[in-house]
């Protein structure tokens, strides 16, 4: 009965241990995403400020890429 009690409460365990390894794996890939898509962002937008020199566009983009450098502190 004890031994039946134990196992079921391991096996509780493991089951919310795997739901919150998942949650982790999902946040984790989610996040890997933005940064992919916020780099190509940025990259867009170096180029066209390369292209059409738009100064409140490099403005923003300045902006932009100091606020990545304090998010990475």
């Amino acid at each position: 009965m004890k031994n039946e009690m134990l196992l079921e409460q391991r096996s509780k365990q493991e089951k919310l241990f795997k739901n919150y390894l998942s949650e982790i794996s999902s946040a984790y890939q989610e996040m890997a995403d933005f940064r992919h898509d916020y780099r190509n962002l940025l990259l867009t937008l170096k180029l066209k400020i390369e292209v059409t020199g738009d100064k409140e566009l490099k403005v923003s983009f300045r902006k932009a890429r100091e606020l990545v450098k304090i998010l990475k502190k």
